[in-house]
């Protein structure tokens, strides 16, 4: 292998082989996620729109613990 490495011009197509695999599963890599995403997707769409989440908002705990002790609850 090492003699490979010697001469500039296969060393030079060794590294281009090397890129190409990198970026040829990096390119598999995004399209498994997209292949994921869309299944995901497919399945949230099947079950029907979905009761919109609560949530509260988040205080301090100095201003959550003023409230406690006024009575106020802030709404």
């Amino acid at each position: 292998m090492p003699a490979i490495l010697d001469n500039p011009a296969l060393a030079m197509y060794v590294a281009a082989a090397v890129a190409l695999v990198v970026l040829l599963g990096f390119f598999w890599y995004l399209w498994s996620i997209d292949r994921n995403v869309a299944e995901m997707r497919r399945l949230l769409n099947e079950r029907g729109p979905a009761a919109p989440p609560v949530v509260t908002p988040l205080r301090p705990r100095r201003r959550i613990e003023q409230e406690q002790n006024n009575g106020n609850t802030g709404h």
